[in-house]
């Protein structure tokens, strides 16, 4: 199940750099259902979700991604550049 998983992941971040960015985001949005926990996974939503013009969102999804990997620095830069740029 975890190889699957990964897969899975490795086929979104394709999709995503391909600009399939509907395609992605609902493979994503699934995933994120069965798999909260997930850090990488909520980084790659904001990521897809700034791309399609929706800040307000990805920022939540990058917070997600500091919660749940403390370690995450990308995650939490993208977070503060989308608050400062709120303001």
């Amino acid at each position: 199940m975890r190889e699957y998983s990964w897969f899975r992941f490795l086929r979104r971040e394709d999709l995503t750099e391909r600009g399939a960015l509907p395609e992605a985001l609902n493979e994503l949005r699934g995933f994120l259902t069965a798999h909260p926990f997930r850090g990488e996974s909520w980084k790659l939503l904001g990521k897809i979700l700034e791309r399609m013009g929706q800040p307000l969102a990805a920022r939540g999804a990058y917070h997600e991604a500091a919660i749940r990997d403390a370690h995450d620095g990308q995650a939490r830069e993208a977070e503060q550049r989308l608050a400062a740029t709120a303001q």
